[in-house]
């Protein structure tokens, strides 16, 4: 046997080369929690800061998002706090947190969202009492910093540059809030080895205690959280999300980063659909007041014109921060389409888009019908002020006519008229009774003219808010028909 042959032989005997493992899970030693939290009354007017492909570990997703930058959130504002610096009010006290990191985020038209990363050890259901409490208390949480007692809001809000937010009064946290749960390297509270095999199955009573922020015992049948099917495909994984709570254990990190800013894309989606539905109750209140009010034809002309740009506004933001976010073009790896998909399904963002896509077609409709309403009334308006100067000329015209024949009767050399007798004789009485009768029939069929354009004024007038009342009717009796479609958004599961 040659040397060649014994290199064959025994290459066919050595146990194949180990592969490189795709995504392989992190081997992080600290759990770790990422609060999210969108805001109201503040805007970043001035693009500043960095993108956060450039914060994140994103692997091979950095790519899909660096080439959608108008998507992709901008980190405004970055400060680390201490450890301690969070006043939890309750259980979450006990936690052993090792790191506190505060961000500011710049989203699309200025938006502003902020989160909070802890990074945490000890047993991992700690971490209910601080999903808990940094959800449900975020308003009441104090954090201490620089020998100063700020409201988490005011704190986190304090690590972006001075001149960077714009903060109006009242402002504070919005409704919308989702967490993010990433177990430490190891944990295995979530699997469970099935009899007789390798594989690992996600255990879904563990899973839904912290979805539901609840150490308690469930009923999963009639649980409502969902498993998304690719981030638990690999095994030893588990993943499970509810409305505002995502859990994820044996992930690498670049998906569990991915995952992160795809939660901070639809939450962004979430609250950009609440602003409008509110937006569009502000457009149906002042349509209905330029209905009652008394106000002249241009004023009204001009609300309505503001109005219908308020919606044209509004179908942009709804295609271009709603309805863009919930597909799945702009990522296309199937373990964040596939979350993606879930959890835009779990906040009922389609729904919710669909429904204000028909809501904002009906104010359209509304406003349109009281423009032509506007218009044709402007029209009729314009036809009244001709009608009115025609009328007048020929009135003028019949009132000239036994005018110049009277004048010319008593210019004219005849006998009839007689130098050394009045005009207001008893001679001419005749003559005046002429010119009167004719001077009445002329003014009493201008009167009639008059009053029945003025009738069909009114008629018309009528009509158009006829009209328009059954557009605001039709609106006010669809959103009734709706009011039981989901919101979009929310902090609870």
């Amino acid at each position: 046997m040659t040397a060649d042959d014994t290199t064959a032989e025994s290459g066919r005997d050595a146990p194949p080369a180990p592969a490189d493992v795709l995504d392989e899970p992190h081997a992080r030693p600290l759990h770790r929690l990422v609060c999210l939290y969108s805001t109201t009354g503040v805007k970043a007017p001035k693009p500043s800061g960095i993108p956060a492909t450039k914060v994140m570990n994103l692997g091979r997703f950095a790519p899909h998002h660096r080439s959608r930058p108008a998507d992709v959130p901008w980190v405004v504002g970055q400060g680390s706090l201490a450890p301690d610096a969070v006043r939890w009010r309750g259980a979450a006290a006990s936690v052993s947190v090792h790191e506190l990191e505060a961000y500011v985020g710049r989203l699309r038209h200025g938006r502003v969202m902020l989160a909070l990363r802890i990074e945490f050890d000890g047993p991992l259901r700690h971490a209910i009492a601080l999903l808990r409490e940094a959800c449900f208390d975020r308003t009441e949480l104090t954090v201490a910093r620089e020998g100063r007692s700020l409201a988490l809001f005011d704190a986190l809000l304090e690590t972006a540059p001075s001149g960077a937010i714009e903060r109006e009064d009242g402002a504070g946290f919005d409704r919308d809030v989702h967490q993010i749960l990433c177990a430490a390297a190891g944990a295995d509270e979530f699997t469970v080895r099935l009899a007789g095999r390798e594989i690992r199955s996600p255990r879904r009573g563990p899973l839904a205690r912290y979805v539901y922020r609840s150490d308690e015992d469930f009923r999963l049948e009639y649980a409502a959280f969902r498993l998304p099917a690719e981030l638990n495909r690999r095994v030893g994984s588990a993943a499970a999300h509810g409305r505002g709570v995502t859990v994820l254990s044996g992930i690498a990190e670049p998906v569990e980063n991915a995952a992160i800013l795809t939660a901070v894309q639809l939450l962004a989606a979430a609250s950009a659909l609440r602003e409008i539905r509110r937006r569009c109750d502000e457009t149906l209140a002042a349509l209905t007041e330029v209905r009652h009010r008394t106000v002249p034809l241009r004023e009204r002309r001009a609300v309505l014109a503001s109005l219908s740009n308020e919606l044209s506004g509004m179908q942009t933001a709804l295609s271009f921060e709603v309805e863009s976010q919930i597909d799945a073009v702009h990522v296309p790896e199937i373990v964040i389409e596939q979350y993606q998909a879930s959890l835009a399904g779990t906040l009922g963002l389609a729904l919710a888009a669909e429904t204000t896509s028909k809501m904002l077609d009906r104010l359209t409709a509304a406003i349109a019908a009281a423009s032509g309403a506007l218009e044709r009334i402007e029209r009729e308006s314009d036809d009244d002020r001709r009608y009115r100067a025609t009328l007048a000329l020929a009135v003028l015209s019949v009132l000239a006519v036994p005018a110049t024949l009277l004048l010319g009767f008593y210019g004219i050399n005849a006998r009839e008229v007689k130098g050394d007798r009045s005009v207001v004789d008893t001679v001419y009485w005749p003559a005046w009774a002429v010119l009167a009768a004719m001077c009445l029939i002329a003014a009493g069929v201008g009167l009639v003219l008059v009053r029945r354009r003025s009738q069909r004024g009114e008629a018309f007038e009528a009509e158009a808010t006829r009209r328009l009342d059954y557009a605001q009717e039709q609106v006010a009796r669809w959103e009734a028909n709706e009011a039981s479609a989901p919101a979009a958004g929310g902090g609870a599961p």
